[in-house]
């Protein structure tokens, strides 16, 4: 996205202006939330842990009616169990994350997360308007910043062929 993003963006604001730019990404955003609600289905799993057992019977009835439908294949039948003699359990509350063992877990990630994304978004941000800085005009600033974005993506699918040859340590914090 942050690729595509500054792709777009290299365009648009060259040949209209960055208030447009916020318009279109405004205007997609509608888009995929008008289409999420005519499209995707609520997932039969939610609607159970919500005691919806019945909306979700027939949620997962539909999907694999889909799949036959769409593999041409027969899904074999199970016997049919009656959604209300089944007992759900218990989801454990959200404030768990923050009690005994998981406490240190959470704050790890939390302390994580927030520096990735001050990381993340100070560079992103922040390049273009180096760039401007330096006495490079805007419309190649956000050229040369969609170019840099390009490694995004390419990194991830290296990360993607290194990252189970070595322990995870190695890459989270130094260590082995």
């Amino acid at each position: 996205a942050p690729m595509l993003s500054a792709a777009i963006g290299v365009v648009v604001i060259s040949y209209l202006s960055w208030r447009v730019m916020f318009l279109i990404g405004g205007l997609g955003m509608l888009a995929a939330w008008f289409l999420s609600r005519v499209y995707f289905i609520e997932s039969p799993r939610w609607l159970a842990g919500k005691g919806h057992t019945d909306l979700a019977e027939n949620s997962l009835r539909d999907i694999e009616k889909s799949i036959e439908n769409e593999k041409k294949i027969s899904l074999r039948q199970l016997p049919t169990v009656n959604a209300a003699d089944t007992p759900i359990s218990e989801a454990g509350s959200f404030w768990d994350l923050f009690k005994g063992t998981m406490l240190r877990r959470t704050c790890v990630a939390i302390t994580v997360l927030i520096a990735m994304n001050i990381s993340l978004y100070t560079i992103t941000v922040w390049i273009p308007t180096i760039f401007v800085n330096s006495g490079i005009d805007v419309t190649k600033s956000i050229f040369m910043t969609a170019v840099i974005m390009i490694g995004a993506p390419v990194g991830i699918f290296f990360a993607t062929l290194v990252i189970d040859k070595f322990p995870r340590r190695l890459f989270g914090s130094g260590l082995l």
